[in-house]
């Protein structure tokens, strides 16, 4: 497993980030996983809109959540 192991156990009520370079984070929570195929579905903070990420793109977002 890799360094980022982790996120391919991401479940719902998780809330993470993209660190897609070339733009703003996104980050939600997670709505839906699909290890499968590497990707998750989150619930988009800023905008409400629901997202599809790649897993292997994102980091735990525990930080920003308890300021």
């Amino acid at each position: 497993m890799t360094a980022k192991g982790w996120a391919y156990k991401v479940q719902k009520g998780d809330f993470v980030a993209s660190t897609k370079e070339g733009g703003s984070p996104v980050r939600g929570e997670v709505e839906q996983a699909a290890p499968e195929i590497g990707v998750v579905w989150i619930r988009e903070d800023e905008l409400g809109e629901r997202r599809m990420l790649l897993m292997s793109d994102l980091v735990p977002e525990v930080s920003w959540r308890d300021h």
